[in-house]
């Protein structure tokens, strides 16, 4: 994988950036795990129902991170 990453716009310490998506995951894991199955389904349904309505966006943004990984080198 030689193609290079997007810039992380207001983000300089990859580092530091990737510790604080760590630390959210880990308190949103436990609060997760303590809901009720109702509120987790009523939150996947709300989350489908987001990527439903981005699918266009959502497709768009893939489709340029394909090409410039194409462009890249990558295969």
């Amino acid at each position: 994988m030689s193609a290079p990453l997007k810039a992380l716009d207001g983000a300089p310490d990859l580092t530091a950036l990737m510790a604080d998506l760590g630390a959210g995951a880990s308190r949103a894991a436990r609060t997760l795990a303590l809901a009720p199955g109702e509120q987790k389904d009523a939150a996947l349904a709300a989350m489908a129902a987001a990527i439903r309505a981005n699918a266009k966006e959502i497709l768009a943004a893939n489709a340029e991170d394909v090409a410039e990984a194409k462009a890249g080198g990558m295969s």
